[in-house]
């Protein structure tokens, strides 16, 4: 069956030809192959690798009886057959001979061969695009000096990208005209758009140049009385009407206006807030959010931040922003009125999550229960309670099982509430204040661990930029009971574990930084882009010097607070990420990460919470999650040692080329390399320090493939790792480990949701 799908004219009638193969032939290199296939109007079916119709083969397994399940679901996975169009050689031909017109290739010349063998048709596009034109003269001659919009487009022209020498293209006159209408709408002109804006080319100048004029188009005002010919003039904000829970069907399209002739009215100055029962939002509320001011000039970008502000907030499911055109102001000022019409969202949501876990073979589940309400105050706050339990059977020589129970409450203000912060500056900052409150109980056989803890975060971002700062981040960690053999194995006296396991005290303060190059809106696959993350923790220094001052160090050296020791650390991390598409089906990511953390004053160890560790599905996929290092360490136990295997430092290096296979089926390839190291010498760890003239040799190296679903909402992966360099061999030999793949342990499997950079 899977051979006889391999015949790709199984769905190709008898007097058809299937397309098999396009390809462009460029005299200049200098333009862009790339670009031109993409004008080509008809592709053949999508081929892995350039070779394998994986498509076209799923398509072809199916039978002809579409009434079976089987047939229909094969083809909808698949891809029927591309029967050849000449029609469609044509229409490519004319595609690219307008692009290369727009990119400056006046003179360019397509032609096109067809080839037939077998009733499988190749398709090449011979391209000869000629001398390209160049940009001599950009101006703009105003036709009135007195005019305010000509004037004012006229001393624009010095913040212009266009200069003499540049290429012509016509996709930067499009941007010019973008920033043109982007300035006139910042500045009051809300009827002005690209379309105003034209160019007058002259190409006749015999030296393959050109010359550029800008036009300016009149403003076309309907009117009652018909459709008039005006200047641009500057409109002025008159009310500004919240619509609070108004139905669409409210609005008259005859008269231009909302039907609320029933509901409630409460006015603030110029603003009104319509609505019935009660408001859905506090008035104070939305007019923190709002940026359109009455008496003002119309300004897009304020139009832009206040859609930005009020779609932030999940009490409400829709936003949209009206203007009606009122009677002038004046000869010379138009008037608008703005209604903002506000859908709200479900209030009230309960969630269930039931999740399967498998850990080194030992399973168990676990279950959350969620309640949330997402506009408690009416003001657009985001109150959430939930419970979290989980049960795991251990094996092995463990007598009892896993078991966890806690639950967190957080409350999230769509807004800075920082003392001393006054309301113009809470308005201006795009940000919203989250506070929180945590407890766990952990239960293994080694131990019973609880921490409560709670935080103040605040968030505040642009498009391309997002801020993250936790003044206060407190934790308090309680151990009623640690196992004697436990403790008599790995919490021996001066071992680094010992304070890990130990009641304490942890205040931290933390700042996040991302930046991404991607404009939010952006298509991530066929975009290149990058980011840049940084995370930067301290512990322990708001809480040192009460310490000093309540009295003398313990038989540890360490201070304390009612008795319980506090972690004194400072962490940081960076990574960098970039995505390069490389057509289509293809394209690579990239990450280099490095993670550092260093205990000091009242800590001799780091929080084993706040320990690096490496492998897993994130990390160097050829190891399970914390079974790689640190250094050269080898754990001796045939369970997972993960106290042991934690480090001060980690180096993450990842190369993955990603394909689109079929369907919702993506294949991925990877290199990943890294560790862990810590940053003092300990008994526990053998040649796990870090130390500049061997870490090179101690950086691990796994290579696999990866299988991926899809689904758009979601994305379900499955990767397979192996070990390529094991730091922790005793030789050579031992070390290179794809010199003997004889094991299951040379392989690492998992499943993950989400990329997993």
């Amino acid at each position: 069956m899977v051979l006889y799908s391999c015949n790709t004219l199984k769905y190709v009638p008898e007097n058809e030809r299937l397309l098999n193969r396009t390809a462009v032939e460029v005299k200049d290199k200098s333009v862009s192959k790339k670009e031109l296939k993409s004008r080509i109007r008809q592709q053949p079916n999508n081929r892995l690798w350039g070779v394998l119709g994986l498509d076209l083969a799923v398509y072809n397994l199916s039978g002809q009886d579409t009434s079976k399940w089987i047939n229909r679901a094969l083809r909808n996975m698949g891809e029927p057959p591309v029967l050849f169009d000449s029609l469609a050689v044509g229409q490519s031909v004319y595609s690219m001979e307008r692009w290369l017109f727009s990119k400056g290739y006046f003179d360019a010349t397509v032609g096109s061969e067809v080839r037939t063998q077998k009733r499988r048709v190749k398709v090449t596009y011979q391209v000869d695009p000629g001398q390209l034109y160049r940009i001599r003269n950009y101006d703009f001659e105003p036709s009135d000096s007195t005019a305010a919009f000509e004037s004012m487009v006229a001393q624009s022209m010095t913040a212009t990208e266009l200069f003499p020498g540049d290429a012509f293209d016509s996709d930067r006159l499009d941007e010019e005209r973008g920033r043109l209408a982007s300035l006139a709408r910042n500045q009051g002109y809300y009827a002005v758009s690209k379309e105003h804006f034209s160019f007058d080319v002259d190409s006749s100048l015999q030296s393959h140049q050109v010359d550029i004029d800008l036009q300016i188009e009149p403003y076309m005002h309907i009117r009652p009385s018909g459709v008039s010919q005006e200047e641009h003039r500057p409109y002025e904000i008159g009310r500004v009407c919240f619509l609070l829970d108004v139905p669409t069907a409210a609005y008259s399209r005859s008269a231009g206006v909302f039907q609320v002739a029933d509901y409630d009215t409460l006015q603030v100055d110029n603003y009104y807030f319509i609505y019935r029962d009660k408001p859905l939002l506090r008035p104070g509320t939305l007019l923190q959010n709002c940026f359109i001011t009455p008496g003002a000039l119309y300004r897009a970008d304020d139009v832009d931040r206040t859609y930005t502000r009020l779609n932030r907030m999940s009490c409400l499911r829709y936003v949209n922003i009206r203007f009606q055109e009122m009677p002038d102001k004046d000869d010379q000022t138009g008037l608008l009125d703005c209604y903002i019409v506000l859908t709200p969202a479900e209030e009230n949501i309960v969630t269930a999550d039931l999740e399967g876990t498998n850990t080194a073979g030992d399973l168990g589940v676990a279950c959350k229960l969620s309640y949330t309400q997402q506009n408690l105050l009416r003001g657009g706050e985001v109150y959430n309670v939930s419970l979290r339990g989980a049960y795991e059977a251990l094996s092995g020589y463990y007598t009892d099982d896993y078991f966890e129970y806690g639950g967190e409450m957080s409350l999230s203000l769509p807004n800075f509430r920082l003392p001393l912060l006054s309301s113009n500056l809470r308005k201006e900052i795009d940000a919203s204040t989250n506070f929180s409150l945590s407890y766990d109980n952990l239960s293994r056989p080694e131990f019973l661990r609880t921490t409560a803890s709670a935080s103040v975060k605040y968030t505040w971002q642009n498009r391309q930029t997002r801020h993250t700062l936790t003044p206060i981040d407190f934790a308090y960690v309680y151990m009623p009971r640690v196992d004697s053999a436990f403790k008599a194995t790995y919490l021996k006296e001066g071992s680094y574990l010992k304070y890990s396991y130990e009641d304490q005290f942890i205040l931290e303060m933390a700042y996040g930084f991302l930046y991404s190059s991607l404009p939010q809106g952006l298509s991530l696959s066929r975009h290149r882009f990058y980011t840049v993350r940084v995370n930067v923790e301290e512990a322990g220094n708001l809480l040192n010097p009460l310490a000093h001052s309540l009295g003398e160090p313990n038989e540890n050296g360490q201070y304390t607070i009612g008795n319980i020791p506090f972690s004194q650390f400072v962490k940081g991390e960076i990574e960098y990420t970039q995505h390069i598409p490389l057509n289509a089906t293809n394209r690579i990511a990239l990450r280099a990460g490095l993670g550092l953390a260093f205990p000091y004053g009242n800590s001799k160890i780091l929080p084993f919470e706040k320990r690096f560790y490496s492998g897993g599905a994130n990390s160097v996929r050829g190891w399970s999650v914390r079974t790689l290092g640190p250094g050269r360490y080898k754990t001796a136990l045939k369970t997972i040692d993960f106290m042991n295997q934690s480090g001060d430092m980690k180096l993450d290096l990842n190369f993955e080329f990603r394909q689109k296979w079929f369907w919702v089926l993506e294949g991925a390839y990877f290199v990943d390399a890294g560790n862990i190291w810590t940053l003092h010498a300990y008994d526990n760890q053998p040649g796990g320090q870090f130390k500049m003239d061997s870490f090179l040799n101690e950086i691990a190296l796994a290579a696999g493939l990866g299988v991926r679903l899809d689904f758009k909402f979601v994305l379900f992966r499955v990767d397979l790792g192996m070990k390529v360099y094991d730091p922790a061999g005793l030789d050579a030999d031992e070390r290179w480990r794809i010199r003997h793949i004889d094991s299951t342990d040379d392989f690492a499997f998992h499943i993950a949701i989400g990329y997993p950079f």
